[in-house]
């Protein structure tokens, strides 16, 4: 472990990686995309479900996909998706004890919103333990992945 105390910055995805995935915060967040996608482009959810996930293989992000392709608002399309139930959602204090552990500076690299950042983290209890939140605002809705299309 002594090799650790040498990082200098440490870099966290939110979903499913800060939290269990098993909660299915996201699963919720899929869910409203979906409604989003059917209500914005007046096709049957069945119908947005399919644009969705190609947007994702396509674009890496669905967001991105939908700004692309139909200049959504992207702030409009991050509120509406991000207005989850977060309530079955714990304070960690496991995994705030291994956090404060870490030496070095700790930011949030998340294709979330930073204020579904803020929400997650202040519910499970590490919001006070990051330096900051690099969202996908922040990275002109391109993805976390190396593989996006351009």
């Amino acid at each position: 472990m002594k090799e650790l105390k040498k990082i200098k910055y440490w870099l966290f995805d939110l979903d499913n990686t800060l939290y269990s995935g098993n909660t299915k915060v996201f699963d919720q967040v899929d869910k409203k995309m979906t409604l989003f996608i059917s209500d914005k482009l007046n096709v049957t959810v069945e119908a947005a479900k399919k644009i969705q996930k190609n947007y994702f293989h396509e674009y890496n992000t669905t967001l991105n996909g939908m700004i692309k392709n139909h200049k959504i608002n992207a702030q409009e399309f991050l509120d509406f998706v991000h207005d989850v139930d977060l309530e079955f959602l714990k304070e960690d204090k496991d995994l705030q004890n291994e956090l404060t552990n870490l030496q070095g500076k700790k930011f949030i690299f998340t294709n979330g919103s930073r204020a579904h950042a803020a929400n997650v983290t202040k519910k499970i209890g590490i919001q006070n333990l990051f330096s900051g939140v690099f969202d996908i605002v922040d990275a002109d809705f391109f993805s976390k992945t190396f593989n996006q299309a351009i």
